[in-house]
């Protein structure tokens, strides 16, 4: 018989990741503003939009999760610092943006959110406690 090991999720997993989600998403930004892209105009709105979501779903938010508690992957809040990110990254999938440095980041970047959200969701409810049944209510038949 093989012995199995199981591979455990820590904090340094859940850090990593995170700072991988920056990372692509500062480089996302850096190549929108720096001309590097040469992208067609956006519609009005969200020529601001686009970018400003990016910032505060992409970067800021992971840069909050790796600072104390926040990683721990036991805790299913971790979640958030994952799926934030991986919906700013799922908008700048539209057709208007696909030039090169641009989609590649923003693929890598939603790859990273969306394993990392369904390792820490999992891994959240794995170690969730266990719950011992309540006394039956006098509805329970």
């Amino acid at each position: 018989m093989e012995a199995t090991r199981s591979v455990k999720i820590t904090v340094t997993h859940v850090r990593i990741a995170l700072a991988i989600i920056a990372v692509s998403a500062s480089a996302t930004l850096a190549s929108l503003f720096s001309g590097v892209a040469e992208i067609d105009p956006l519609p009005e709105p969200l020529d601001i939009v686009f970018p400003a979501a990016l910032a505060f779903g992409g970067v800021l938010m992971p840069l909050i999760g790796l600072i104390g508690a926040n990683a721990t992957p036991h805790r299913l809040r971790a979640g958030i610092f994952f799926a934030l990110p991986l919906f700013c990254f799922a908008a700048f999938l539209a057709p208007e943006l696909d030039v090169f440095p641009v989609r590649a980041l923003s693929m890598v970047g939603g790859a990273v959110s969306f394993v990392g959200l369904i390792v820490v969701v999992f891994t959240a409810l794995e170690h969730r406690p266990h719950r011992t049944p309540s006394t039956p209510s006098r509805f329970d038949s």
